[in-house]
């Protein structure tokens, strides 16, 4: 079952304030362009997409939601990773050869 609700929030929260600059400059250069893309457009979607040349955006809200949002952020990033592994895995397994694998009895 996990930790309480309350302990949840407070544990995002806390990542939140601790978390350096450095881990997403981190992700983006170490993730697949895709990956990082489409985090990219999900966060964007979240947060609404006004162009920044005409508009100044300013977003404001309180602990509990903005410990909402990045559980949906992080539960998303999860999401895009393991669809990236999954196809990565799908294009190396097409890459062996056909017939019998070492595994199989003959």
């Amino acid at each position: 079952e996990g930790p309480p609700r309350g302990e949840r929030r407070r544990r995002l929260l806390q990542y939140v304030d601790e978390v350096q600059p450095q881990v997403m400059e981190q992700f983006v250069q170490r993730a697949d362009p895709q990956v990082v893309d489409a985090m990219r457009q999900t966060i964007t979607n979240m947060l609404g997409t006004l162009p920044p040349q005409f508009f100044e955006v300013t977003i404001s809200t309180v602990g509990e939601n903005l410990a909402q949002l990045m559980y949906s952020v992080m539960m998303t990033g999860y999401m895009f990773r393991n669809a990236q592994y999954r196809v990565d895995l799908k294009q190396s397994l097409s890459a062996l050869p056909s017939g019998r694998g070492a595994g199989e009895a003959g």
